[in-house]
């Protein structure tokens, strides 16, 4: 990623969230409509519901005029990545701490939704240092691919992503081949674009054992359980830089090596698993238009990506390939001081350009980093970048930025499977609006005003009203209570607690602290497996035997949320 942070639009003072629930353009009359909203401000992010009224349609001052016959892309999903620095990190919590994370991320009930990761496929600019995973140089049959070191770090996250979000899938990309295959033979390069200094050999046995690179890591991959569906071969291949990079001088050596090695060879082994563009970070469309233009490579790629400046022909790419799928591959990063306003003033004009011009989903590049967002360090040293969740490594905490409360936003609401929609009123450049698989709508825009805002949010014949307050975000729910399949229950006010299995005995123990203050089942079982007793318990110390008459054995105790009762 470009070590420059450049700004998307102008400083705002606050993102403002809708998310309207209606069964179509007009309510049919025997609709029953409701509505309810949610808001976010600096110091008590993502407040307790409230309910609205549903009024007819009148003329306002500011809206936002939903039209759902009008349809666009398909929205597929959001996600991020797991680096070696973040996850360290995350292993110097406690293991309660290290799963409310995870399930603030993935959980598909009180989390951010997450349904997508992308994977770094050996070192990046937050690894500790530079590695790949074939360091045995001259080994074009890699023999000796592996996935050691990655396995306890990076892996172990995705296992148990996947763990609280089943349905999670995987891509990677590489921010360099192994050393031994470049011309300078070092992970970095140093220099900016067009020095070759750490460019890939461009020879038949290089580029051939590059293609067999992935293939075997791929079935690594698979054999080690994670669910991995596509593969970009290169994350941004215009950057010759300091940490971690390696350049593709132009279209045509992008072309070859897609066309002629990687292609045929993952087809071959693994025909399962989509073919991505690299994570083009280039404003000059010719860099583009060599692979997407050929017939071959045409029939096997599926996505284009898009990162920093090369989001800025997004518009010109989607035109001359509407068929193709489209991601923002890496939402800038910020400068490590994870200010309120950075996701109004930042990620959402970007988020709001890429969705505009086709794209059908985004990614954040940190979901987590230690104290300060440090990375490592590399020749010109290190730098800070901003991040979703801060990992207080001293003070054993968690804490969540501004980051994650934008992007829970759209990724909780906006689910895979949405249509994009057509949208026009005086707020129509600063919404995303989509249909919704069950038939709701979500509609996502940015405030950019310092003071409080009337807005109205028109489907068809109805409408609902609000004052905005100042420094927000907001989130609006409008749906016909009549329909089927439409999903009306609340968002959680904060996150429940996953499944947990205790072993104790009958004099009590402590419930663990992410179930206090929540309504819990504990079920109580012998060692053997037989059912002894199951009740509800809220908070404090659990004593089976005073309590509960049970005799002072060993017990395995099976606690979950009583998700009818939080």
């Amino acid at each position: 990623m470009f070590l420059a942070r450049r700004s998307w639009a102008s400083a705002a003072a606050k993102w403002l969230i809708f998310i309207l629930l209606a069964a179509g353009m007009t309510a049919p009359a025997h609709a029953v409509l409701r509505a309810k909203w949610r808001t976010s401000v600096a110091n008590a992010p993502w407040a307790a519901e409230q309910q609205l009224s549903v009024v007819a349609h009148t003329t306002q001052g500011t809206e936002i005029d939903i039209d759902t016959t009008v349809e666009y892309q398909t929205m597929t999903g959001w996600g991020g990545s797991p680096n070696e620095s973040s996850v360290l990190a995350l292993h110097k919590l406690p293991q309660a701490l290290q799963d409310s994370v995870m399930r603030a991320l993935f959980d598909t009930v009180s989390g951010c939704k997450f349904n997508m990761i992308r994977l770094p496929i050996g070192c990046s600019d937050f690894s500790l240092n530079g590695y790949s995973l074939d360091d045995s140089a001259g080994d074009d049959e890699m023999k000796y691919v592996n996935i050691h070191r990655d396995s306890l770090v990076t892996l172990d996250f995705v296992k148990k992503a996947v763990a609280v979000n089943p349905a999670l899938k995987v891509w990677g990309s590489p921010w360099t081949a192994p050393a031994w295959m470049k011309a300078n033979d070092n992970w970095s390069g140093g220099a900016s674009y067009p020095s070759t200094a750490c460019e890939l050999h461009q020879d038949i046995a290089t580029l051939t054992a590059y293609a067999l690179y992935f293939s075997k890591v791929v079935t690594l991959f698979k054999n080690d359980g994670i669910p991995f569906f596509a593969l970009a071969f290169q994350n941004e291949p215009y950057t010759c830089q300091p940490f971690p990079s390696m350049i593709w001088p132009d279209g045509a050596t992008m072309l070859n090596f897609m066309k002629n090695y990687l292609g045929p060879r993952m087809k071959a082994d693994h025909p399962d698993v989509e073919l991505w563009t690299p994570t083009m970070n280039l404003n000059d469309s010719n860099y583009y238009i060599p692979m997407l233009r050929d017939s071959y490579c045409s029939s096997i790629i599926t996505t284009v990506c898009y990162q920093y400046q090369g989001e800025q022909v997004i518009n010109y790419i989607h035109k001359k390939f509407p068929n193709l799928r489209e991601y923002g591959t890496e939402l800038v990063c910020g400068g490590g001081d994870n200010q309120w306003n950075y996701p109004q003033s930042q990620t959402f004009p970007e988020i709001k350009l890429l969705v505009a011009n086709g794209a059908s989903g985004a990614f954040q590049w940190n979901l987590l980093l230690a104290n300060g967002g440090w990375s490592a360090q590399w020749g010109t040293g290190a730098w800070q970048q901003n991040c979703m969740i801060t990992i207080d490594t001293i003070g054993k905490k968690i804490v969540y930025n501004s980051q994650y409360y934008g992007l829970k936003h759209l990724s909780y609401y906006i689910r895979p499977g949405s249509k994009v929609l057509k949208v026009t009123g005086q707020y129509d450049t600063n919404e995303i609006s989509v249909k919704n698989p069950d038939g709701s709508i979500a509609v996502v825009t940015n405030n950019q005003n310092n003071a409080p805002q009337n807005v109205a949010i028109c489907v068809g014949s109805q409408m609902v009203t609000a004052t905005l307050p100042a420094l927000s975000f907001a989130s609006f729910l409008i749906y016909d209570s009549t329909a089927t399949g439409v999903n009306t229950a609340a968002v959680p006010d904060k996150p429940v607690p996953a499944p947990r299995t205790l072993k104790v005995n009958g004099d009590g123990f402590a419930l663990p602290h992410e179930y206090a203050q929540t309504s819990n089942i504990c079920a109580v079982y012998t060692l053997q497996g037989r059912l002894v007793r199951e009740f509800s318990v809220r908070s404090g110390v659990v004593n089976l035997s005073k309590d509960y008459g049970m005799s002072r054995s060993i017990y395995i105790v099976r606690l979950r949320p009583d998700i009818n009762r939080q």
